[in-house]
């Protein structure tokens, strides 16, 4: 029996320690592990130092600098962001900084800003005095506000400002094989060659061909028969209008409505003179060698931009108004028939690149940009003082029936536009009628003479016109600041000829100053023969 009782406690106390093992096992399982920190940054937290991309920099540079961090993982930093490596920057100083030219460093350069590139009238230059500090090789800007480097005082033309010097004649003799071949009947338009002293006329208008006289001596008298005759010819008459040299696209009533002659050659706008759709966009051929009329290669047809509104006369713009108008040249054309295709008063367009324009080819667009336009009907030239802002009946203002209208009637028309060198003026020539009487519709006129389309009631209430505006007016419509057909003539009236034949062209020489213009049958000294005349004046 005491060997049985002494096993049972030698099992139990097995049991025991077994049991005892077992727990302390679990205890040691549920110990918390405390990471390391990296000195004053905790386990798991960002350290973030500058750091420079160079040690030193020139005393004209800044030091590039660069904001890096680090974290703390277990008492160890990972690697550091970012790239530049040195803990400290400085910049050297020198006394030896660049000049700006013949300006030195921290001193300053001095010049005079005007507000506005052209004045006229009772506005004066006004001017301000700016600096400019030089840094270490370079300017700073500019003070002050204000940009153009000159300031131009404009005058303004008058209709007193024309002086008549007298006129010439051409021979209306044929010079050619074809009857047409000659001056009679001829539209009248034309253009100065200042190399030949001549000009570029358009002959008979059944065939519209050109030739180029030579000027004869200017006689100052009233009376045509006086004037001296160009009987020799520069140039013979050379058409082009069908025949198979360039096609113009057009077969009747083709009618040339400007030239002009610019590096050499000779352009040539046209038009159907009675285009009652409005589907004829072609407008101008350009002969490639002026002095060869009948050689040269004519390439075209091509279309202005603005069509018959601006293909008429091209003419130069004085070398201070082509940087603020944007363009060297303007065109404009305002008579013949259909008034929706028409500028309904004078009209102007730059052209924004001649070199597209003497260069182009067949179906090109010349680019122009619009200064001035009225377009039928609400938007046509008329007096605003008389007949007010609103809406307006254009055809009775037109036919002039109160009798109030003496600015443009159904019978006007601009042959011709130029700006006049040194001055604010655009003046643009041409003809009217029925100013006075009033104006009707295939009305018999008082010397029993039955019209074939609008005409004055009196006969002779026909008569020469100028109109004359403020190219600064032109500018604002380039800047927005007018509508081109709110623009205004500042002055406008009858033009003074010696007989009142329509001036159907004119060409202008600014190194002359003369103006030479050209009356559609205006020589009567021949029987049956009705060349154009022409008359000179010089423009004070």
């Amino acid at each position: 029996m005491y060997r049985l009782i002494l096993a049972s406690i030698i099992i139990i106390a097995v049991s025991a320690c077994q049991d005892n093992s077992q727990t302390a096992g679990i205890a040691d399982s549920k110990k918390i592990v405390t990471e390391l920190s990296c000195g004053a940054t905790p386990h798991g937290e960002n350290e973030q130092q500058l750091r420079y991309k160079t040690s030193s920099v020139s005393h004209n540079n800044v030091c590039e600098e660069e904001v890096q961090s680090r974290t703390c993982n277990d008492g160890i930093f990972n690697e550091r962001s970012g790239t530049f490596q040195f803990e400290s920057c400085s910049v050297d100083t020198v006394t030896n900084f660049f000049s700006c030219g013949l300006i030195a460093h921290n001193e300053n350069e001095q010049r005079i800003s005007y507000q506005l590139l052209n004045v006229t009238g009772d506005q004066v230059c006004e001017e301000e005095t700016q600096i400019r500090t030089c840094n270490d090789g370079s300017f700073d800007e500019w003070s002050g506000t204000f940009k153009n480097e000159t300031c131009s005082f404009f005058t303004e033309i008058t209709i007193d400002s024309f002086e008549y010097q007298g006129g010439f004649r051409f021979s209306g003799e044929v010079f050619g094989d074809s009857n047409y071949t000659n001056l009679s009947y001829a539209p009248g338009v034309i253009a100065y060659n200042p190399t030949n002293h001549s000009l570029f006329i358009v002959g008979h208008s059944r065939e519209q061909a050109i030739a180029e006289f030579a000027i004869p001596e200017i006689v100052n008298s009233q009376n045509m028969a006086d004037f001296k005759v160009q009987e020799n010819i520069i140039q013979g008459f050379v058409d082009f209008h069908e025949t198979g040299r360039v096609d113009t696209g057009i077969d009747q009533r083709f009618r040339i409505t400007g030239l002009a002659l610019i590096e050499g050659k000779l352009i040539a706008n046209y038009m159907d003179w009675y285009d009652a759709s409005g589907s004829e966009t072609d407008t101008t051929v350009v002969f490639q060698d002026a002095n060869n009329l009948s050689t040269s290669k004519i390439i075209g047809p091509f279309e202005f931009e603005g069509a018959m509104h601006a293909a008429g006369w091209i003419t130069p713009i004085p070398l201070e108004w082509q940087q603020s108008l944007g363009g060297r040249y303007v065109s404009g054309f305002s008579a013949g028939a259909i008034l929706s295709r028409l500028s309904v008063g004078p009209s102007a367009f730059v052209l924004t690149d001649v070199d597209s324009l003497i260069n182009a080819k067949h179906g090109t667009v010349i680019k122009s940009g619009v200064l001035l336009d009225f377009n039928y009907p609400q938007n046509i030239l008329y007096d605003k003082t008389v007949y007010g802002e609103g809406s307006i009946n254009q055809d009775d203002i037109l036919y002039n029936k109160d009798l109030q209208n003496d600015l443009w009637t159904r019978n006007s028309g601009a042959s011709h536009g130029f700006i006049v060198p040194g001055s604010n003026t655009y003046v643009t020539l041409g003809y009217s009628g029925g100013h006075e009487s009033g104006l009707g519709y295939k009305i018999t006129q008082n010397d029993g003479n039955l019209c074939g389309g609008p005409c004055p009631f009196i006969a002779a209430e026909r008569y020469n016109y100028i109109w004359l505006w403020h190219v600064s007016d032109l500018l604002k419509v380039k800047q927005g600041l007018m509508e081109p057909h709110d623009v205004r003539p500042y002055e406008y009236g009858k033009f003074d000829t010696p007989i009142n034949a329509e001036l159907r062209g004119a060409s202008y020489d600014a190194d002359s100053g003369l103006l030479y213009v050209s009356l559609k049958d205006g020589d009567t000294t021949a029987l049956y023969s009705r060349p154009p005349l022409f008359y000179v004046y010089k423009i004070n």
